[in-house]
Formats: C-alpha cells, structure tokens, sequence
C-alpha cells in the first residue's frame, strides 16, 4: 500500500495526525516525530526525516506537513525529490525573502526561544495568543493539546524556534516551480494571514493547488480534519 508521512509543526507530535490517520484508509499512514535530534535547520530535519524513512524500508511517500512540518517536506523535496510523490502543505509559509524581514524573524524567534526557556508557561500562554490560533483555542478540545505541550515542551523548542526559524533558512520561492510532482496547499478559512500569503501565490503558481478548508483556521487538521482528507483526495482524484 502507497505510504503517507505526516509531519508535525513546531511544538506538534505525531500524535495529533490519529483522527487524519483514520479518515485515509487509502493509503499506508505514518506520523513521524521531529523532536528529536541534535540540529533542527530545514536541511538537518529533512535529513533527519530521510533516515528514519530509510530505517522503515520507506522510498517513496506523499507528505503532508503542517506548518513547520510544511517547510521540511518543501526541503526534502529539495534533497531527496525521487522520494516523494506528492505534498501537501498545511498552513505552510514559503520563507522570507526581504533581508530585513529576515532580520527581524531570528530577532523575534530569538525572544520566543528565552521566554520558552526562562517562563514556559508563559510561552505556551503567549505563543497561543497570537492571532493565527483565535479559532484553534476555541475547539473543544484545546485543553487537551495544551496539556499534552506542557508536558513535551523541553529546551530543543527553544532550539529549533531558532533553528528552524524562516529567517534562519533559505525561502522556497524558485523551489516550487521546479516542483514536478502535486502539491497542495491547505489554507483555513479563519487564516486572515495565510489566506493574504496564499492569494498573492494564486496567479504566480497556478501549478500549485489551493484549497480553503471551510470552519478552520491555521490548525486545520485539529479543526476541520474530514475537510483536510477530502481537499486531499480531490489532489490524488485529479493527478
């Protein structure tokens, strides 16, 4: 059966892919683990990921990454192309291009990484006040994903906000026009900010697919999963 990786954002674990995970039965799923390591750039995480694929007898995938989880599929894309059979990027930013907007991200992830060492709590309690997670905090179920990043959140976060920041990495702009295999892009209907980003995206990339998943915001497979599986089997119905 055709494998499925899913990969988690910052601060996610493979965990929250399950409900996902049941809905696509059409195909082999694995959810892995990005907090682990000892480097957490772009490049060190797709290589990371690369490994544990080689180790699971895995050579070729679709993926599916959710925000940070996004920006490593588009990475290991880069590397390893003749892994990966389609993507599919939730919530998925394609970097920075502006030097100065550079700048200020590894200046503003670098605060986030000393509050996520110095006052964790607060962290959590900042982090999830951004504007980006307004209709995340209102599910149902929020507490419990809470709960669950209370008890991973370790030093390694603070390391990979900076690692991984989209200030620290190259951006992905010349990448997806040299992409030959599907992607599609998940952009929930609340996300004001990636809906902007996506818009700008539509003419200039016509090759990519855009779906705005309805009644989620930047978390759409917490929110709105079985609208997330079925933009998905639309992309692998239409290839």
């Amino acid at each position: 059966m055709t494998k499925l990786v899913f990969l988690h954002g910052f601060l996610g674990h493979p965990q929250e892919f399950e409900f996902l995970k049941s809905l696509e039965k059409n195909f082999d799923c694995v959810s892995l683990d990005l907090n682990q390591g000892s480097s957490f750039s772009l490049k060190a995480q797709a290589e990371y990921v690369k490994n544990k694929l080689d180790q699971l007898g895995i050579h070729k995938a679709h993926f599916w990454g959710y925000s940070m989880g996004g920006r490593v599929c588009l990475e290991l894309y880069k590397k390893f192309p003749e892994i990966c059979l389609s993507l599919t990027l939730e919530s998925v930013s394609l970097g920075l291009v502006d030097k100065n907007e550079r700048n200020e991200r590894v200046k503003k992830d670098s605060e986030w990484a000393e509050l996520t060492t110095k006052n964790p709590k607060l962290f959590l309690e900042k982090w999830y006040d951004q504007d980006i997670f307004a209709s995340f905090k209102k599910q149902k179920n929020f507490p419990i994903y809470i709960s669950l990043r209370k008890k991973t959140l370790s030093s390694l976060h603070a390391q990979m906000i900076v690692e991984a920041s989209p200030g620290a990495n190259a951006d992905h702009f010349d990448l997806i026009n040299n992409i030959k295999v599907p992607v599609l892009a998940l952009v929930g209907q609340f996300d004001d900010k990636y809906l902007q980003i996506w818009g700008k995206l539509i003419d200039k990339y016509p090759q990519i697919a855009i779906e705005i998943i309805k009644n989620s915001g930047h978390v759409i497979h917490i929110e709105n999963p079985t609208g997330a599986v079925n933009a998905f089997k639309k992309m692998m119905m239409e290839k």
